[in-house]
């Protein structure tokens, strides 16, 4: 509503209650405070369980709808809108944006292909662009129409099949016949 420069931490204390030096005692500034924000939402998009003994379909569903949930969620719409509404005199909003939330996403992703690579589940050249491939099926545009207000976030029935469609298009690109066994 004020976007980033117009908001202040009183304007922020009177929203959400308590103190200013309890904000502070927190959150020592704005930046801060955002990157808290930040930090909240990639730990959403982070799977509840941890998937590193489900099989390979299992896992990617877990992982998609963990992140689906994360990035159409009506903090991280706002979050978005707020870094590129500020971009221009806060670029470092848009970088800390980046840093903690899908570039941390997308290393998660990379490390979870690492292992399953490793056994021979799967098999590619760019660990970067697989995981651009099924990261980019599971989030598409919905996020940013969501972001835009132009779409409402899916509702459950639409996030399954969004989340079906990434895994199955991974599954035929990047998951291998037979896995090894040790």
């Amino acid at each position: 509503m004020h976007g980033y420069e117009g908001t202040s931490t009183d304007m922020i204390v009177a929203r959400v209650g308590g103190s200013k030096a309890t904000l502070y005692r927190y959150f020592p500034s704005k930046e801060a405070l955002v990157e808290g924000l930040i930090a909240e939402l990639a730990a959403r998009a982070a799977p509840p369980i941890d998937v590193a003994s489900l099989p390979l379909e299992r896992a990617l569903e877990v992982l998609g709808r963990a992140t689906l949930d994360a990035v159409v969620s009506e903090q991280a719409a706002a979050l978005l809108r707020l870094c590129l509404g500020a971009l221009g005199r806060f670029p470092k909003l848009a970088e800390t944006l980046w840093r903690g939330g899908p570039a941390l996403t997308y290393a998660r992703f990379i490390t979870f292909l690492e292992a399953r690579r490793a056994t021979g589940e799967v098999d590619f050249e760019d660990a970067q662009l697989a995981a651009e491939h099924f990261l980019a099926g599971i989030a598409g545009h919905i996020q940013l129409k969501v972001a835009m207000g132009i779409a409402a976030p899916p509702d459950e029935a639409e996030r399954g099949r969004r989340v079906a469609a990434a895994v199955a298009a991974f599954m035929a690109r990047y998951a291998t016949r037979q896995p090894r066994t040790h």
